[in-house]
């Protein structure tokens, strides 16, 4: 039994993807490496300690509703949780959980959770909705332009026929102005 539990504790610290354990009381119970990573809080500092210290203030009671349904035996499938980098950075990660039982199946002795870092996705997408409104602000005003040069240049044609002048801007004519 100790040569697997040796075993299962190696692939769980070694693990690349950040996993976390906590009790029933919400204390931190096992933080593996690539969790260090993720908040740059070293294991020893926060093993015993509870789960609450790694949310940003902000976003803190949101994340610990999350973590109570756990204790209800939910499980968690692309949660995105919000964690405080130990720098002030929040990092987003996207969270996937099991609820570990005692042996008769009806008590919860750990959540367990294994999230991926999806702070440089995050930001990707939010820079990509931003240059997206600006486009359509840019396509907006391009074409109310581009509708005003057209009304114009067709005043302007009026305006040469009603003087008996060749037609300026020939290509107005063949486009309606008020169309779109």
């Amino acid at each position: 039994m100790r040569e697997t539990r040796d075993y299962l504790e190696n692939l769980l610290t070694h693990a690349n993807a950040p996993i976390i354990v906590w009790s029933p009381s919400y204390r931190i119970t096992m933080f593996n490496h690539a969790f260090e990573r993720l908040t740059g809080r070293d294991a020893s500092d926060v093993i015993g300690k509870q789960i609450d210290i790694l949310f940003p203030a902000e976003r803190k009671d949101e994340a610990l509703k999350h973590i109570e349904q756990t204790q209800a035996g939910e499980r968690w499938e692309s949660i995105e949780i919000p964690i405080l980098h130990s720098s002030g950075a929040v990092k987003i990660a996207l969270w996937n959980s099991a609820t570990l039982y005692s042996a008769d199946g009806k008590n919860v002795v750990a959540t367990m959770a294994q999230g991926q870092d999806i702070t440089g996705r995050k930001q990707t997408e939010a820079k990509l909705a931003e240059q997206f409104n600006e486009l359509q602000r840019w396509n907006e005003a391009m074409s109310g332009r581009e509708m005003r040069n057209l009304d114009l240049k067709h005043e302007v044609n009026e305006l040469l026929g009603q003087a008996g002048l060749p037609l300026r801007y020939p290509s107005a004519e063949a486009q309606d102005p008020n169309e779109e």
